[in-house]
């Protein structure tokens, strides 16, 4: 038997999850969509991470993987179903989500854990997230929910477009039989270069407006109108009616996700407008991760508060140079956009299952040397100091030593003297924000992997000239 587990989150909040499927959420005939079999979704899933009233039990703490899931997994790595359902189900089965379902959401003013612990606001900021190929809504839950253990409520997104392992749309709540299976459409078999190209555009489009209707629900909720659900109650939505930060809502995404995240934050730029006026977007700040860059425009810029955050053996040339030219595309906002490497770090790794099956995930390359833990939590405290230096704070924004698993001979001195190597480092290659400068100080140490500022592994593994430095 292998035995797999999902570690505990690191904020002072405990989490709750609600799924929600909204079955009403698209017209028939809305064509942003990707059609299958000449047939559009109709319905929006996500799965929403909030802060909660106390700890999930042993008993209550949900499965990490679903049976459909593990079918889903296994349609992606090619495995047949008769194989995939049991053993994936076999693998995963001690893998148990630390996660209050449908749990209470916790008061304004409540504290949590101990008495030093911040009091959580009455307005509660917002996370959309969007992720990637062969991924589903409970594939990034360790990023999502200790995002939420830090006072954030996150709306992580299924998305229709076939690019998930798999997904099933629920019409009826009356019924634990899905109504209607939507699977992974590989990309070998999409013929041409062209035709993939094409074809990877129409998903991003799709995607771009499950974000958009993400955001419609959102407001609904705000305003105390939750739709339907086919998932089951909407009282734990319910509670979120006027707790919700409409002023500080987030983006993030990985790899086609952040592709998703590009997409959309390229449309809120240009202003471009949505299918109704609760589809406007207004995002404040966004997170990128290991973009791929092939379904995007690169020549459209945005103008939002950005953090890239790349691994350390994602990207190839063609993909750094959409990036760069993305970059230089945002030239009136690029003080605000930063880019950093997390070396130690495969593509994976943003994702729950390195933290599952280290071993198998870095085997196979598609994990590196790092903790896995780790490679989450120094992501996301990148991403909350980067947000507070552009005045967006999360509720709990601080990662202490501890949480990161920083070695204690990392004090205030060390720190410093990382601080200023960083600092001479940005300012030396032109290349970083100094936004991310105190991130670096606070999750740079000489046991773990290092936090990379600025473009220099770019310019040296791909000749490709830093878009952050200024042009002559």
């Amino acid at each position: 038997m292998v035995f797999t587990h999902f570690p505990n989150f690191t904020g002072p909040f405990p989490v709750a999850v609600a799924d929600h499927e909204w079955p009403d959420a698209f017209s028939p005939t809305d064509e942003r969509l990707f059609a299958l079999d000449g047939v559009r979704p109709q319905s929006l899933l996500v799965r929403v991470f909030y802060p909660t009233t106390r700890a999930a039990t042993p008993a209550e703490r949900p499965r990490w993987l679903s049976d459909h899931e593990g079918q889903g997994y296994g349609d992606f790595i090619r495995m047949p179903r008769f194989l995939s359902r049991p053993l994936f189900s076999t693998i995963f089965r001690s893998a148990k989500v630390p996660t209050v379902p449908n749990g209470e959401l916790a008061p304004a003013g409540s504290s949590a854990v101990t008495s030093s612990s911040p009091a959580l606001p009455e307005k509660l900021p917002v996370v959309v997230f969007s992720h990637g190929l062969g991924g589903c809504k409970g594939t990034y839950q360790y990023f999502a929910g200790d995002l939420a253990s830090r006072g954030a409520v996150v709306f992580a997104i299924e998305h229709r477009d076939q690019s998930a392992c798999i997904s099933f749309e629920k019409f009826a709540d009356d019924s634990n039989t899905p109504d209607r299976s939507i699977p992974y459409l590989r990309g070998s078999t999409l013929g041409t270069d062209a035709v993939a190209v094409k074809l990877r555009r129409t998903q991003v489009l799709h995607r771009a407006a499950e974000v958009r209707r993400t955001v419609a629900l959102i407001r609904r909720i705000a305003r105390g109108e939750v739709p339907a659900n086919t998932r089951g109650s909407t009282s734990p939505l319910a509670a979120l009616a006027g707790r919700l930060d409409l002023d500080t809502q987030l983006l993030a995404g990985h790899s086609f996700g952040g592709a998703t995240t590009v997409e959309v934050l390229q449309q809120q730029h240009a202003r471009v407008p949505g299918a109704d006026a609760d589809e406007d977007l207004t995002f404040r700040a966004a997170l990128v991760m290991d973009p791929w860059m092939m379904p995007t425009d690169p020549s459209l810029g945005i103008s939002v508060p950005t953090l890239i955050s790349s691994s350390e053996t994602f990207h190839w040339k063609s993909n750094s140079v959409a990036m760069a030219e993305w970059t230089r595309a945002s030239a009136g906002t690029k003080e605000s956009m930063a880019h950093v490497t997390l070396k130690g770090l495969a593509h994976q790794n943003h994702s729950d299952m390195p933290i599952l099956i280290p071993r198998l995930m870095q085997a196979s390359k598609m994990a590196g040397p790092a903790d896995p833990r780790v490679a989450v939590l120094r992501n996301n405290a990148a991403w909350a100091d980067f947000l507070t230096t552009h005045g967006v704070r999360l509720p709990a924004p601080e990662y202490t030593p501890a949480d990161l698993c920083l070695s204690d001979s990392l004090d205030g001195a060390s720190q410093s003297t990382i601080l200023k190597e960083a600092e001479a480092e940005a300012a030396a290659i032109g290349g970083a924000s100094a936004a991310v400068s105190s991130s670096t100080a606070t999750v740079l140490n000489a046991e773990h992997p290092e936090v990379l500022v600025g473009w220099a592994k770019y310019v040296s593994e791909h000749g490709i000239e830093d878009p952050y430095v200024p042009e002559e």
